[in-house]
C-alpha cells in the first residue's frame, strides 16, 4: 500500500504571507508596549508633581496660618492667660468677701497676682482692733488661718477727728482657701 498525500494548500507560498504577518503583529504589540511604558512613566511623573504641589500647597497654608497666628500671638497669649485664670476656683475668695458682716468696713481693692495665685484684699477700717476682728471673721470656718493681715496704713493728718480711717491689707493664696 502506498501512502497518498494530497496538499490542497501550497505551504511555501502561505509561509511567505504568514511570517511577515506575525512579525507585523509582534511589531504592533511591541510598539503598544513601549508606548504604554512611556505613558505610565508620564503618569507617574504627573502623580509625583501633583504630590509635590500638594506638599507645597500645604506648606504655604501652614506658613500663612503660622504668620497669622504669630501676628495674633500676643492676643492669643493674653486670651489663654484669661482662660487659665477663669478656670481657677474663685468661690471661696468671693464667699469670704460676701460673708463679712463687720460694720464700718469697706472693701477698697481686690487684686490677684497670677504668677503666685495670691489674692490681696484692702479694706478701710476704723481701728486696728477692727482690723483684727475682720481677720478673725475672714478666717472663720478654716482649720488653719489662710488670710494674713499684711499691714495697715495710718490715719491721714488732714482728716477731721471723727473720720479717722485706716487701710488694712490681707493676702492669701487661692489654693489655701480650699
Amino acid at each position: 500500500m502506498k501512502i497518498l498525500r494530497i496538499d490542497f494548500v501550497e505551504t511555501s507560498r502561505w509561509l511567505v504571507v504568514w511570517v511577515p504577518t506575525f512579525f507585523a503583529i509582534g511589531a504592533v504589540i511591541g510598539a503598544v508596549y513601549i508606548k504604554d511604558r512611556s505613558w505610565q512613566t508620564s503618569i507617574d511623573a504627573t502623580k509625583s508633581q501633583s504630590v509635590q504641589l500638594r506638599v507645597q500647597e500645604r506648606a504655604l497654608k501652614d506658613a500663612v496660618t503660622k504668620t497669622a497666628t504669630q501676628a495674633m500671638e500676643p492676643r492669643i497669649a493674653q486670651l489663654d492667660g484669661i482662660r487659665q485664670k477663669m478656670r481657677l476656683d474663685w468661690n471661696p475668695a468671693f464667699a469670704t468677701i460676701e460673708n463679712l458682716q463687720e460694720p464700718g468696713t469697706r472693701l477698697l481693692l481686690l487684686r490677684f497676682d497670677a504668677a503666685s495665685q495670691t489674692i490681696g484684699l484692702e479694706y478701710e477700717v476704723q481701728s486696728i482692733r477692727q482690723a483684727i476682728a475682720l481677720t478673725t471673721a475672714m478666717n472663720a470656718g478654716y482649720a488653719t488661718a489662710p488670710w494674713k493681715l499684711e499691714g495697715a496704713t495710718g490715719v491721714e493728718l488732714a482728716a477731721p477727728k471723727g473720720s479717722d480711717r485706716m487701710r488694712a491689707t490681707w493676702t492669701t493664696r487661692l489654693s489655701d482657701l480650699r
